[in-house]
Order: C-alpha cells, then sequence, then structure tokens
C-alpha cells in the first residue's frame, strides 16, 4: 500500500506542489508543508483489505486575536491541497483497487501545524490459481 501511494502521489503535481515532499510512516521534525503515507496491517484473507491514512500538513498561520499572538488553521492551503489529492486517491487496478473513506482535520499543536487526514481503504484481490 505504501509503496503504490508513494508512486502515485510523488510523481503527480500535488508532490510537486507541496512546498516539502511526500514522506512513508513520519513526518521529519519540523515546520513545513507535507504529505506523509501511513498504514494499518494488511488482513490475510483471500481477498486482502488494507487502510492506509494520507496526512497533508501544513503550518498554521500566524495572526493576533484581540491583541494576542495566535495560531490558526491554514483552511485555505489545506483545502487546496486536499482538492488536488482526492482524485489521485481513486484508483481501480488489476488486483487492487482503493478509494477515500473519510476525512478530518486534525489540529497538531506542538508542531504549530493542522493536517488533513484521508483514510483510504484498500483491497487486493490475488491473481487466481489455475490447476
Amino acid at each position: 500500500m505504501l509503496t503504490i501511494l508513494y508512486r502515485i502521489l510523488s510523481v503527480s503535481d500535488l508532490g510537486t506542489l507541496v512546498q516539502g515532499r511526500v514522506y512513508k510512516l513520519n513526518k521529519p521534525q519540523g515546520l513545513f508543508e507535507c504529505v506523509v503515507i501511513n498504514a494499518l496491517p494488511v488482513s490475510q484473507a483471500q481477498q486482502q483489505i488494507g487502510t492506509a491514512n494520507v496526512n497533508i500538513y501544513v503550518p498554521d498561520l500566524a495572526q493576533t486575536r484581540e491583541g494576542k499572538p495566535d495560531q490558526v488553521a491554514d483552511t485555505v492551503r489545506l483545502n487546496t491541497l486536499t482538492s488536488m489529492a482526492l482524485p489521485l486517491l481513486t484508483v481501480y487496478e488489476t488486483g487492487y483497487d482503493f478509494a477515500p473513506v473519510s476525512m478530518t482535520l486534525i489540529e497538531q499543536p506542538e508542531s504549530k501545524s493542522h493536517y488533513m487526514n484521508i483514510r483510504i481503504d484498500f483491497n487486493f484481490f490475488p491473481a487466481p490459481e489455475w490447476s
């Protein structure tokens, strides 16, 4: 799953527009924009099912509220990058398919950023064994 998603996202317009890069598993330290892909284990049934997460990180905007400094989500940038990602995350290929099933905006105060978590359901269809 990770390799498939990485291959698709890293060479896409999203992969070149995002100010950082596309990463597997973990976001590197620092305050910057990037896309991080991680996955949960795949089932071992005949039709294998798995779940992946595509997290789009965008630094917060600094602003002043009631005379005090504050951080707010850059919803314009998050929406732009999410809109670019969604069409790339619905794929029907021989052997597998995947599509988004949910999206959630998550605050990450320690890094002064927010990220859009896009949950993806994968289905793998093993090739039939011929006698």
